[in-house]
């Protein structure tokens, strides 16, 4: 980030994850959650395989620091395939809202 160059807030983020089967997704919830202040984290399986699960993790909070969670993903031996949705600004826009764009 240059000087003098706002930065953008991110309140929203929705992350493909893929994981070994252990930790479970309680402990990947709760350890996001712990990572950073004033979040909240759901999880959802979308996919398992002999080895591995893929997650769709939503994030949701104010000022979420995705280089802390990035590293927290990691730390368990998962990895964050993708952003799949992102919101940074003032407010959240409703997926009622966007869908209406599109």
């Amino acid at each position: 980030m240059k000087k003098g160059e706002a930065m953008c807030k991110i309140n929203l983020l929705i992350l493909d994850v893929l994981k070994p089967h252990k930790p479970d997704i309680m402990e990947l919830c709760k350890d996001v959650t712990e990572c950073t202040k004033n979040i909240s984290v759901n999880a959802r399986v979308v996919e398992i395989d002999e080895k591995t699960e893929s997650i769709q993790l939503i994030v949701k909070g104010e000022n979420i620091d995705l280089e802390k969670i990035k590293e927290t993903i990691e730390k368990l031996g998962a990895s964050i395939h993708s952003i799949d949705e992102i919101s940074m600004g003032y407010e959240l826009i409703s997926s009622k809202e966007f869908a209406r764009i599109n």
